[in-house]
């Protein structure tokens, strides 16, 4: 290194009388850079006169490289130990990507034939990458609150707070008790409002009856509906007073339907006499 330091420092000397470039003497033929090479210096006693187009990036540390030196006619035997001349690039597979709380590393590679050699550096931290969040949710009578929060560490930033505007209510119309049948087996009437589809806040409720519940989609009414609560059917064997059919019950009422199948009649009546 230290020698190095000497070699560049030469190179770079001028002459304290006329300012031209001093030439430079490599007694040993050992040149630390291609790019310190200039027409004038000396190279194991020979005078370059010119210096070819040489990319010395192609050749390794230390390699010997045989070069045209003066005229076209003479060579000289020229070792370049060729500085690491790193990439200014950083290698994709080498690197790693910084986040906003973590800095990354950059890996540059050494552009020199068969050097292994790398230089590294940090890098600088990833900006946030803000989006705005609702910290505070609004509701329906209240106001709430948010604020832009980063998307990969979450950190807040408390500055950029805005008022959420309250929602308002979503009214919508509501059947909140179904007709349904009482205990004398009448059907009673059943319950509709204004509903929030929110807060479940309630207005304006007022008798629902049976035709109109069933009549109205929007209530989704089951199918067939009728104000019971019926149990399943069951067959029903002919009898001498009634025929073969099928009945069943309300289970909230005990109402019993009881329907004969078509063209059944009762059985027979059969006197047994003692």
């Amino acid at each position: 290194m230290k020698k190095l330091l000497t070699i560049l420092t030469l190179a770079l000397a001028l002459c304290l009388v006329c300012g031209a470039a001093l030439a430079i003497d490599y007694p040993d033929g050992i040149v630390e850079n291609y790019a310190d090479l200039k027409v004038g210096d000396t190279v194991k006693g020979k005078t370059i006169t010119m210096i070819p187009a040489v990319d010395a990036t192609k050749y390794a540390h230390g390699e010997t490289v045989r070069l045209q030196v003066t005229c076209g006619t003479e060579f000289v035997e020229v070792v370049f130990k060729n500085v690491h001349a790193f990439k200014t690039t950083p290698d994709a597979t080498l690197s790693t990507a910084s986040t906003c709380t973590e800095a990354g590393e950059l890996v540059y590679k050494c552009n020199v034939k068969g050097c292994n050699e790398v230089k590294k550096e940090k890098a600088g931290l990833a900006s946030h990458t803000w989006v705005r969040k609702n910290t505070t949710e609004p509701t329906c009578t209240t106001a709430g609150e948010s604020k832009m929060v980063c998307s990969v560490c979450n950190k807040v930033d408390e500055a950029s707070k805005q008022t959420v505007a309250a929602l308002g209510h979503d009214y919508k119309d509501t059947v909140t008790l179904v007709p349904k049948c009482k205990a004398d087996q009448t059907i009673a009437d059943g319950k509709h409002a204004d509903v929030c589809s929110r807060c479940k806040d309630k207005k304006n409720e007022v008798a629902l009856t049976l035709a109109t519940y069933i009549a109205t989609p929007a209530y989704n009414p089951p199918k067939n509906y009728d104000g019971h609560n019926w149990d399943e059917w069951v067959d029903k064997a002919a009898t001498c007073l009634n025929p073969a059919g099928k009945e069943h019950w309300c289970k909230d009422c005990a109402l019993h339907v009881f329907v004969a199948n078509v063209g059944a009649k009762p059985l027979a009546a059969e006197f047994v006499y003692d």
